[in-house]
């Protein structure tokens, strides 16, 4: 049977939101039924989703492209309206000169990512962790609360409230995770042979971006990121978490038998020195990084703490406003250097 051709869509001089919602309608309307990608490889599965994404995102990366602008703010504003192209994001489009034809692609690639989504959600259904994970990467709502559940630690409770809270003891079991899940990561990375991050080049001599760099930059990404939660390596972490608990309550009952305290988060057991994050943190870009990092894996508590700080607060002082032992803050501030250092953000 023929299909049908597609209808024809004009936009009037003036477009309102309405209009942009027609398009976006008529679009989702000629799908007839997702394609079937149960059979592609794990791999190719992950391949093809940044081979349908990049085209459109290098589309948008050009079309709202300004000079004035950081490189790296225009990347990510065009990855969010490849995958949000709601009708103010069109209309957006529209204004800095994109045709009816390019926001009709712009569209179409949505719809093939919905159905590449789909086939990436029943494959995580098997598996749990590695989902908990991804929604915690990609900052989904509850993503942490899921990763709790996952590993098997969201009731946990702490027998030295005085100590440490029920909070501070599920935020040492995430970041547990977090960290297993980091050596993972950088392992898939090596074995593909290219960059770990996706990485923009902004100033200097040469392009605004290095597409055939870039489209590296996000195959290794995408590689890194998905195949070990895919091949269900974070299936195993539930157990290596609940060693470093083990390990966690060991420490608290070998000081309490030598009659000493020292940090229980510093692997060698020294204790707890306060670096100076607060220096760190005053920059308003590294602020906003740093506050997501923290909400991503610590919660509200590990949040309020870094706006606290990025507000002027000493260490000793956000900690309190967060509700949060020292300890527990020592903690947050050693994590927190130690990603801005593993993402090229401080030399110390």
């Amino acid at each position: 049977m023929k299909k049908a051709p597609r209808p024809e869509f004009t936009l009037p001089n003036r477009p309102q939101l309405a209009d942009f919602d027609r398009l976006k309608e008529q679009e989702f309307s000629q799908v007839e039924r997702n394609p079937d990608y149960s059979d592609l490889s794990d791999e190719n599965l992950v391949l093809l989703l940044v081979a349908t994404e990049s085209p459109a995102r290098e589309l948008v990366c050009v079309l709202i492209d300004q000079p004035a602008r950081d490189a790296a703010e225009i990347y990510k504003q065009a990855v969010a309206v490849v995958r949000a192209p709601v009708p103010e994001a069109l209309r957006m489009l529209h204004q800095h000169g994109a045709t009816v034809d390019q926001l009709r692609s712009i569209i179409r690639t949505r719809i093939k990512l919905n159905a590449i989504y789909a086939e990436l959600r029943k494959r995580f259904d098997r598996l749990p962790v590695g989902a908990a994970l991804y929604r915690a990467v990609v900052g989904r709502p509850k993503g942490r609360d899921a990763l709790l559940r996952s590993l098997r630690v969201e009731r946990i409770k702490s027998f030295r409230q005085a100590k440490e809270s029920d909070q501070d003891l599920r935020s040492e079991a995430v970041e547990a995770a977090w960290q297993k899940f980091s050596v993972m990561y950088e392992s898939a990375a090596e074995n593909v042979g290219l960059p770990r991050q996706v990485t923009i080049s902004s100033g200097g001599e040469g392009p605004r971006f290095d597409w055939k760099q870039l489209r590296k930059s996000e195959v290794n990404a995408s590689l890194a990121l998905f195949l070990p939660l895919l091949r269900g390596d974070a299936e195993r972490l539930p157990e290596k978490v609940h060693q470093r608990l083990r390990d966690h309550f060991e420490k608290w009952n070998a000081a309490k038998r030598a009659g000493m305290e020292f940090s229980l988060f510093d692997e060698e057991g020294s204790p707890a020195s306060e670096p100076e994050i607060e220096e760190l943190i005053a920059p308003r870009e590294m602020a906003a990084s740093l506050l997501k990092v923290a909400e991503d894996r610590w919660g509200e508590r590990g949040g309020a703490f870094v706006q606290a700080l990025s507000e002027g607060a000493k260490v000793a002082e956000a900690a309190k406003v967060a509700g949060v032992s020292r300890t527990t803050a020592n903690k947050y501030t050693r994590e927190l250097r130690r990603y801005a250092r593993d993402q090229g953000l401080t030399r110390d």
